[in-house]
């Protein structure tokens, strides 16, 4: 008889990720990265967190140093006091104050997108971390840290800004050094952990230098139709569904928030709507993924009778365990429902014994 653990809690069919870069408290002549609490993102955002179940991971800038062209026709930058726009700025209170009470109402995660998203030494302004060193790499993040802990806004993953790590991937090195973040998100199809060379997953959580990395497989400005192409392949390949995006107001800046993408959003999610849909966070992924990767399943033999047993370290809510095939009418489901209850669903060849007060429970088939 063959057991399986469903790759999404519930029997859901994929899990939907809708995630941007670069969100912080910047809104300045006009450029808006959600800044601007009455300006038309934020509204756009509240539309689809009170329309539909979708949940956002945004991954924050916590110091900003933006640059904009002077013009279309040069290369010159114009650089923005920093400190003006770091989280822990009493000026961002009420922006910091609204993020809060939507993490708390279980609708945003923030993951942390760098320290200034600004990198001198390199022509890539943005690409913060390349040509940087153990110890400069090492003092970004826990400043970057602290900020966060100084602003009250907890994180558990990071992007690196514009996708940039360099050769001997130093960065995730020290991420695996400080050991803080529960999830990195590192890569696309083709770029960061995958640039020249497929090194992680790009359709499920894979490991690398220890750290649990979460994929981005589909960007804002792919064109409709392909999307959805992508997206029925990856909902009857039970992937997981990675729409990435830029939460500004830029023209110049690749799969930005505008009004084209944000109607786009609220198309592909209502086509969803047609499939079994896990509507999650990066770190609901990551947590999920984690619990099943420990699951252990034994078969002996008792008695004449067949028992599994079945150890569930930190159980999860929406776990499933199929003990059969998954369409016959001798199979048997366990759900978990939440840390100290498990539901199952089977016929009168099978029986549960669970005790919640232990991390096993055991599955007799006569």
């Amino acid at each position: 008889m063959s057991i399986s653990i469903h790759q999404w809690p519930n029997n859901n069919d994929a899990a939907f990720c809708l995630n941007f870069d670069d969100f912080s408290p910047f809104y300045l002549c006009g450029y808006d990265y959600g800044g601007d609490l009455h300006g038309k993102l934020i509204k756009q955002q509240e539309i689809l967190l009170s329309e539909y179940d979708v949940k956002i991971t945004h991954f924050v800038i916590p110091k900003s140093n933006f640059f904009f062209p002077l013009t279309n026709k040069t290369h010159k930058i114009v650089n923005y006091s920093t400190s003006r726009y770091a989280l822990n700025n009493i000026k961002n209170s009420s922006w910091v104050k609204y993020v809060k009470e939507l993490i708390s109402a279980d609708r945003l995660e923030i993951g942390m997108h760098g320290y200034q998203h600004f990198n001198k030494k390199f022509v890539k302004k943005h690409q913060e971390f390349l040509y940087d060193d153990h110890f400069n790499i090492k003092k970004k993040l826990l400043t970057s840290k602290h900020i966060f802990e100084e602003a009250g806004i907890p994180i558990f993953g990071f992007r690196q800004p514009g996708w940039g790590i360099d050769k001997d991937f130093n960065l995730f090195k020290v991420i695996k050094e400080l050991g803080f973040f529960e999830y990195i998100a590192a890569s696309s199809l083709n770029a960061g952990l995958n640039a020249n060379k497929l090194r992680v997953n790009n359709y499920l959580p894979s490991w690398f230098e220890q750290n649990l990395n979460i994929p981005q497989n589909l960007e804002l400005d792919i064109n409709m139709d392909d999307m959805i192409r992508e997206i029925e392949q990856l909902v009857k390949k039970n992937k997981i569904i990675s729409l990435k995006g830029h939460f500004c107001n830029v023209k110049w800046i690749p799969n930005n928030f505008c009004d084209a993408n944000y109607t786009k959003i609220k198309s592909i999610i209502s086509y969803l709507l047609r499939y079994k849909i896990w509507y999650a966070t990066f770190k609901e992924v990551s947590d999920y993924f984690k619990c099943i990767s420990k699951v252990s399943i034994r078969e002996e033999l008792s008695d004449a009778k067949k028992l599994f047993i079945i150890n569930l370290p930190n159980k999860i809510k929406g776990l499933t365990v199929i003990i059969g095939n998954k369409n016959s009418k001798h199979s048997l489901e366990i759900l978990v429902s939440d840390s100290n209850r498990v539901n199952a669903n089977y016929n009168s060849h099978s029986k549960v014994i669970f005790n919640v007060s232990s991390d096993n429970f055991i599955i007799e088939v006569n």
